[in-house]
């Protein structure tokens, strides 16, 4: 609990200057960018879709949603927000799904193609997470590829962290998940979100070289700053977040730890070499 006042307040210290900035750049002239920002969901439970319609309601009054999958430019100054969900776990369909589409907003799913239909064998039992869930099958995947606001993505196959895999092993992971998503899907798969958020330089040549379009990682950095972006960062929510919390995840004001784990990284091998 007190981790995450901290970084709310962090967060909060960071909007407000952020936007002071912004306020500058303004009154000397200078041409404000539009800012895309994706969030990145896991499962919604029976009990927090009240507060999942919530959300999606407040992300709605402070972004205009768009896909995650296609570029949207926007006009200059203006706020755009995108909602994927990793793992494809069932329970997304009666619980995210209908409010979704109540609101015609537009969504990607990330799939563990070997995972489909069973449970999510990468969850384990001493996690303290909810092991009760169920992946996607086949014919719910199919269904939900119908739906114009939906997209979907491969999240590899067996949803191992790339980073402790041969190079070998973590090809086949993203040639074989997107192989098998356009098989049921019957149509072209062009994104990918890494397991865990983890990768390294010769996954992501990996990915091209499989015929991705774009690749998400989990860093909290805003979305297309860079013409011909690659790698796009999410931030991490939760039908449990806070209010305060969703609006400056919304708003960019968790960007801070895209930063501060760079420092962090940095420390720790600082730490080894000296040891």
């Amino acid at each position: 609990m007190f981790l995450r006042i901290l970084k709310l307040l962090i967060s909060i210290l960071f909007f407000c200057i952020d936007q002071f900035g912004m306020q500058l750049r303004k009154i000397f002239g200078y041409k404000i960018r539009s800012r895309h920002i994706v969030l990145y969901y896991h499962a919604v439970k029976k009990q927090q879709r009240a507060r999942f319609a919530r959300q999606l309601d407040e992300i709605l009054r402070l972004g205009k949603p768009f896909s995650a999958v296609d570029r949207y430019p926007g006009t200059s100054g203006s706020h755009h927000v995108a909602v994927t969900f990793d793992d494809g776990l069932a329970s997304f369909l009666q619980n995210a799904l209908p409010e979704l589409r109540k609101r015609n907003m537009p969504f990607t799913m990330f799939v563990p193609t070997g995972y489909l239909g069973q449970s999510p064998g990468w969850i384990k039992k001493e996690s303290g997470q909810n092991i009760s869930e169920r992946v996607m099958n086949e014919d719910e995947l199919r269904e939900l590829s119908t739906y114009g606001i939906a997209s979907i993505g491969s999240h590899c196959v067996t949803h191992r962290n790339l980073a402790t895999l041969s190079d070998e092993e973590a090809r086949d992971e993203m040639v074989r998940s997107k192989a098998d998503l356009e098989r049921i899907l019957g149509k072209e798969v062009k994104t990918l979100s890494f397991p865990h958020g983890s990768f390294q330089s010769t996954h992501v040549e990996c990915a091209k070289q499989a015929g991705y379009v774009r690749v998400f990682s989990i860093k909290p950095a805003p979305a297309f700053e860079i013409e011909h972006e690659f790698v796009t960062g999410r931030t991490h929510c939760d039908p449990d977040d806070w209010l305060q919390e969703l609006r400056l995840k919304c708003l960019g004001g968790y960007r801070w730890m895209r930063s501060a784990s760079r420092i962090k990284n940095l420390l720790r091998k600082t730490f080894r070499r000296s040891v």
